[in-house]
């Protein structure tokens, strides 16, 4: 426990939530895990986000209320890094909600395990309803290493509780001014921070906002900033010599590497199925053929 008696600073990005920021603070404040406390850093609302923050603020003395102009969820996250108190920090976007137990889940699990890092299952709620997304494990899973965190606990930062004193010691900040932002923050807090627990169960509830920056409708601005960080990632992972996924679906599965169609007088007649491993001939799209790609070559 740190001296503020702080267990866990959560801190939550607040910009134009109106219609979800009431349910958020509510799976906060109900939080089983009492000593906490609530950074909500108001990123220039423009609805009635400022209200609603400064009503709950009134009723629970844990809340702090910092506003700020428009600067988007990296720097409003970075001011809740530089005035939380915690021994760990959680990062709950505003349109999201938490289980009830979550931050004891997983505090109870990292200082057992004496971790920098504990994180859980999440469920994805949307439009076409609700699905969980866990890491398939019977008991808790714990780890040193950067390519099994990065494997098996994803790079999205909103299900997880970081040690906060390894987060300011090693200036582990957002890059501001860029969408994907997880991207580029978590491969870098995986590898400085040490042992991380998986605990098992699915606690945090991730919601497709239609209104979000990573939803909003395609533009060219945003597929270059994807581009960008899926080109950091990837220079990451292969300067730590790290297998990209691609290269672990390629290693794990047979993959269809290329596709040949043969016609005749139009009609596709014969298709030819390369896989890894594989070779597969369709006439008339059934398979008539199927043999190892080795034996093929030595034929």
């Amino acid at each position: 426990m740190s001296k503020s008696n702080v267990a866990v600073s959560v801190i939550v990005p607040v910009y134009n939530v109106e219609l979800f920021l009431a349910d958020c603070l509510d799976s906060i404040v109900n939080q089983t895990l009492q000593n906490i406390e609530i950074i909500a850093i108001n990123d220039g609302s423009t609805d009635k986000s400022a209200d609603i923050l400064k009503q709950y603020a009134q009723k629970d003395k844990r809340i702090k209320v910092i506003s700020q102009e428009n600067k988007g969820v990296s720097a409003a996250r970075n001011v809740g890094l530089k005035h939380a108190k915690g021994e760990f920090v959680s990062f709950v976007d505003s349109d999201d909600w938490i289980d009830q137990h979550f931050l004891e889940k997983l505090y109870e699990a990292a200082t057992a395990q004496k971790a920098d890092i504990a994180c859980c299952g999440h469920y994805r709620y949307g439009p076409k309803g609700m699905a969980a997304v866990s890491f398939d494990n019977p008991e808790n899973f714990v780890t040193q290493s950067l390519q099994e965190k990065l494997k098996k606990m994803d790079v999205v930062v909103w299900n997880k509780i970081y040690n906060r004193q390894k987060l300011m010691e090693n200036n582990l900040f957002f890059r501001e001014g860029v969408r994907f932002e997880d991207v580029y923050w978590s491969p870098l807090v995986m590898e400085k921070l040490g042992k991380a627990v998986w605990v098992k169960g699915v606690y945090y509830y991730y919601k497709y906002n239609l209104a979000s920056i990573t939803k909003s409708e395609e533009d060219v601005q945003k597929h270059n900033e994807h581009l960008a960080a899926n080109a950091f990632y990837n220079t990451f992972l292969y300067s730590r010599k790290i297998k990209t996924p691609e290269q672990d679906i390629l290693n794990e599965k047979n993959i269809c590497l290329e596709k040949r169609k043969y016609r005749i007088l139009g009609i596709k007649c014969v298709t030819v199925s390369i896989y890894k491993k594989t070779t597969k001939v369709c006439l008339f799209g059934l398979p008539v053929w199927v043999c190892e790609r080795r034996s093929m070559s030595q034929s």
